[in-house]
């Protein structure tokens, strides 16, 4: 994840989640809870009953299900969290114009997709991923022009 403005509004609430999409489940790359949560606890406990041959069982399903019993108990933040999410996988490779200024954090996941490697890469590349890491590298999320600077 990385967090792409002020998280504040966030701390009013016991627990923060968000959804990757129903059918894969809620999202655990992001989770901001206050310190004994019981949604955490409860979570936690589920683990007793960890099932290896389900990996996405325990870690995404199991809380996406005590959602859906009781969804008072969680502030959903989906959307400025979770999008654009791997079905969109375009919109932050391969395109520039997801209106990423709105999330909260952008989760980045790589799946072979053309993430920027260099420098120069970072600086200079016209999609979503590019305008994110320049904005949280440099403050200006616009590419920039003339010489590279160096990161390292």
């Amino acid at each position: 994840m990385v967090v792409v403005r002020d998280l504040e509004p966030l701390l009013d609430y016991d627990i923060t989640l968000g959804m990757v999409e129903n059918g894969t489940g809620m999202g655990n790359a992001f989770i901001a809870a206050k310190r004994h949560s019981p949604f955490i606890r409860e979570w936690y406990e589920q683990y007793k009953t960890y099932k290896r041959n389900e990996f996405y069982w325990n870690s995404l399903q199991v809380p996406r299900n005590m959602w859906f019993r009781n969804s008072s108990r969680v502030h959903m933040e989906s959307d400025r969290l979770y999008r654009p999410n791997w079905f969109e996988s375009d919109l932050l490779y391969k395109r520039s114009d997801y209106p990423w200024r709105n999330n909260y954090a952008i989760h980045v996941w790589t799946n072979k997709n053309p993430v920027p490697k260099s420098p120069a890469d970072i600086q200079t590349a016209n999609t979503t991923i590019a305008q994110v890491f320049r904005h949280v590298m440099y403050g200006d999320w616009r590419p920039r022009k003339g010489k590279i600077k160096k990161l390292w």
